[in-house]
């Protein structure tokens, strides 16, 4: 074998394991209670549910991922006044839980923080 034969395959052998991760990389398992945000070139293209699902390599990418189960918050307590001018201290516990993955993507930038800030 001459050196040209020896770098060619190992040229062609570094490429092959490129693509051979780059599909694997592609493959994408959704946990149950999940959902992946899937953009297309930079955008919004599609939501994947729980299951097995193929993304088109290089072209397609998740972008954000969203837990579906219900989440419990502890609100800081307030300080707030009564009709009759008495001090109160209120504290609080919110349940969450999104409903729709692509709103809460890109609709807001925390909205944990801003279920508390209610």
């Amino acid at each position: 074998m001459s050196i040209d034969n020896i770098i060619f395959l190992l040229i062609v052998g570094v490429l092959f394991l490129y693509i051979i991760l780059a599909l694997v990389r592609s493959l994408r398992l959704v946990p149950a209670r999940m959902e992946f945000i899937v953009e297309r070139f930079g955008r919004y293209n599609t939501t994947l549910d729980a299951g097995f699902h193929f993304l088109i390599p290089f072209v397609d990418r998740v972008a954000f991922t969203q837990d579906l189960k219900e989440h419990t918050m502890d609100v800081p307590p307030q300080t707030c006044f009564t009709k009759d001018e008495i001090q109160v201290e209120v504290d609080g516990v919110i349940y969450l839980q999104v409903i729709d993955s692509q709103k809460a993507s890109y609709g807001i930038t925390d909205f944990q923080y801003a279920s508390i800030q209610l």
